[in-house]
């Protein structure tokens, strides 16, 4: 987008490649879907996403787009190996806890996006997610071990983001002052990162706690 400001700029590339994870993410659940029913169903989640890629898009040209979102995305590339499901319910769970956290990274940093995120900040997109996610605990409740599985996914899940998060943000100071509205390389934007941070690992932990699964 011509005349875009640079923390536009620098929310828009971290924005586009967290579509991207998601979307990768939504592909692994395709993938270890159990039955051909849930697959479509996935198909169809994936859809939420196309309004949040056209806003992006819009906000910042192609060329810069790309090398906005490059080294974010090498983030995420690492979080995504070392987080690889392998079951229908850890592709779930995965899914409902990035997805959950890009919905509080909206909450508590909208205010500050470009005005074409800014419009869809108030949609929650991971509430397709919940019942899939019910249905796989369900089955789970008379099997412990498993349930024990999939909490220590959901930990680890939560722990490598939380390491990749501190890495961009040590990497791109811009992107946590355009984020939290403050000045590069302050105080204000270290303490800041930092709450922020926590706020989105607390967030996650809520959300196992409501599957009754343990942080």
């Amino acid at each position: 987008m011509t005349g875009a400001t640079v923390e536009d700029r620098a929310i828009a590339g971290l924005l586009a490649a967290a579509w991207l994870a998601c979307y990768e993410s939504i592909s692994d659940m395709a993938r270890l879907a159990p039955t051909a029913r849930l697959g479509l169903d996935v198909a169809r989640w994936s859809l939420v996403l196309i309004p949040w890629v056209d806003a992006v898009d819009a906000d910042v040209d192609a060329e810069e787009l790309e090398a906005r979102v490059l080294p974010i995305q090498r983030a995420f590339t690492e979080f995504s190996l070392h987080v690889a499901p392998r079951t229908w319910g850890e592709a779930v769970l995965k899914t409902w806890l990035m997805v959950g956290a890009g919905e509080d990274l909206m909450r508590l940093t909208g205010e500050h996006w470009p005005a074409g995120a800014k419009e869809l900040a108030g949609q929650a997109v991971s509430r397709p997610l919940a019942e899939p996610l019910r249905e796989v605990l369900f089955d789970l409740a008379g099997d412990q071990q498993e349930q024990w599985r999939l909490g220590l996914f959901g930990r680890r899940v939560i722990a490598e983001a939380t390491a990749q998060c501190q890495r961009i943000a040590a990497r791109q100071p811009e992107l946590a002052g355009a984020l939290l509205d403050v000045e590069e390389g302050s105080l204000d934007e270290l303490s800041g990162t930092t709450q922020l941070i926590a706020d989105l690992v607390e967030g996650a932990a809520q959300r196992m706690l409501e599957l009754g699964l343990q942080p």
